[in-house]
Order: structure tokens, then sequence, then C-alpha cells
């Protein structure tokens, strides 16, 4: 029934003026509310700051998203359904040749489609935007007691595999650090969160972010405390017990991650084609029991570096 419905999706796709109406009715209810908390306004804006103003991420007034008309989205993805490549992964408990049996029946009666992906290299090209002295302001217009402080470093994409586990490892050293300083040193009752994006399909981009819901009179307190955990981490200052503070759980976790279908779907779903997840598979074990304090700290001192920070304030709107 699944293949039915995936094939019928691809082979008669509906733009029906119902189906259009009814997607701008909901867009002009919501809309209304995108400004309605901080985080509404970080998803609204931030994506494409740290892009550079790349104009794929993030999104602008409410006339900007009714633009694009039916006929648009029928033009730029029909020839997609009609004649783009398609790559099927299916994961969870079913037999093997009950699936190329449902797939062959299906997908694989349509006509014979490109078997690689179209390459285009300027879409893969992003920038992050260098680093200032005073943050970037936005305003909601929620709470008046709440705001978020985000800041930003760019850092080492994923061209070499390991640097996307060992980026995942300085960033739960780094959270620890936050919440050590925030919480423990200054007795603010914040709890920090960190966040980071690396990949191979962006060259030379990433970044690692700090991200404190806070009072608003207190943003440039807890921005400058922020910038100090990420400086004192450049300087080597990461011990043998923070990084085993940090990699043991993600250790311990790395057989139970594969008892669970998501994580062998982002394996799988380019397997066929690019082969990204595989390839990310085959070293993900090795490099998180094998890696080093010396790694670590070798990563820190290039990513979070004085001057390349990028502050982020979302602060009540005023009156």
């Amino acid at each position: 029934d699944q293949m039915n419905l995936l094939a019928a999706h691809v082979t008669a796709p509906a733009f029906t003026d119902e189906a259009d109406a009814r997607y701008r009715r909901r867009l002009k209810a919501w809309y209304p509310t995108h400004d309605a908390s901080p985080n509404s306004v970080v998803a609204k804006k931030v994506p494409r700051l740290i892009r550079s103003g790349d104009a794929r991420y993030g999104y602008e007034d409410l006339e900007s998203l009714l633009a694009p008309k039916i006929d648009d989205v029928r033009s730029w993805v029909n020839p997609q359904f009609e004649n783009g490549l398609i790559e099927i992964t299916v994961v969870g408990d079913v037999e093997k040749q009950a699936v190329i049996d449902q797939v062959a029946r299906t997908f694989g009666a349509l006509d014979q489609r490109p078997d690689a992906k179209q390459m285009r290299p300027a879409a893969r090209q992003l920038a992050f935007p260098a680093g200032r002295a005073e943050p970037v302001k936005y305003y909601h217009r929620g709470n008046d007691d709440q705001a978020i402080v985000r800041v930003y470093w760019p850092a080492p994409d994923a061209s070499e595999r390991r640097d996307k586990y060992r980026m995942s490892v300085l960033r739960s050293i780094f959270r620890n650090a936050l919440t050590d300083e925030l919480r423990e040193r200054m007795g603010a009752t914040y709890s920090p969160g960190a966040g980071a994006f690396s990949n191979d399909l962006f060259d030379g981009y990433g970044y690692i972010f700090a991200n404190v819901t806070v009072d608003p009179a207190k943003a440039d307190i807890v921005r400058d405390a922020v910038s100090k955990v990420g400086e004192t981490l450049s300087e080597g200052a990461i011990k043998e017990d923070d990084f085993r503070r940090a990699v043991q759980p993600i250790v311990k976790d790395l057989e139970s991650t594969l008892e669970n279908n998501s994580y062998w779907m982002n394996v799988l779903r380019d397997a066929q084609t690019s082969g990204h997840g595989l390839a990310d598979f085959r070293v993900r074990e090795k490099t998180y029991r094998g890696m080093t304090l010396a790694e670590v700290n070798a990563l820190a001192k290039s990513t979070f570096k004085r001057g390349d920070a990028l502050s982020v304030y979302v602060l009540p709107k005023p009156e």
C-alpha cells in the first residue's frame, strides 16, 4: 500500500486550486505570529544571517511567501516527477525479497530514469559572515522578560569525515563548559544549549554556536560569558576529565543507535548515489573510540578564534 501511494504521488501529482487556496489560508493565519516569540524570530532571521544573506534560508514578508503561484510550482517540480532520479530506501523489519517485489511492481515499472544526481556546484556554495564586535539585534513581540542570546563561530566542514564526530564531542564539551560558567560560577538559572553544523556538501562551511534564553537586561553579560568560554577552550584548556565526560556517553550509546530505524534511514538514504551516509557510518565508531584529547583541543583552537564570533540578540520589541 505504501509503494502504491508513493508511486501515485510521483506519476499523478495533483496541483489543485483547492490545495493552493488551503495553503494560502494557512500562511495568512500563521504569519501574524511569526514574531510572537524569540524562537520564532530566530527561525526567520538567523538562518539567512549566518549564511551571508543566502535567500534559500529563512524567509521574508508574507507577500514573498505568497508570490509563487501554483503554475510556478508545477513547472518547477513536474520535470523531476516525470524524469528525475528516484532513490528508494526501506528500513525496518521487512523481508528483502518483499521489498524488491513491491518496488519492481511500482517504481520499477516506470520508464528508465537517470541513475546519477545532477551536479549543481553553485548551489553548494555557502559563506559564513565576518565576525562582528557588536551583536546583530532582532526583536520579538512576546513576553518582555525573555530574550535569546546566540554566539556563533565558523567551523570546519566535514570533508574530513572524522571532523564531523570530533565536532560533536567539542559541542558537548562546549555545552558542559557553558553550564559550568553560567550556572555554577555566575549563579544564573539559565540552561544553555550548544549546536554545530558540518557536512561534506558545502565546501568550507560549518559553525558551532551557543544558545541561551536570558533576561533582556543580562544579554551583554551572558554574551561576554559565552565568548569567554569559547576563548578559554581555544587556549587548550580542555582537560582529560572534560573530554571523557563528553565522549563516554556518546560511545556508550553507539550500540543503541543501531537499533533505531531513523538512524539507519540517515545512513542509507543516499547509499545508491553519493553514499555519504555509509561513508560516515564506516568511520563513526572507530573515530569515537580512538579520539584523543589532543585532537579535540586542536579543533577548539582552530574554531573558537577571537574576532571570528558573530553574536545575535533577539529582544522584546520596544514600545
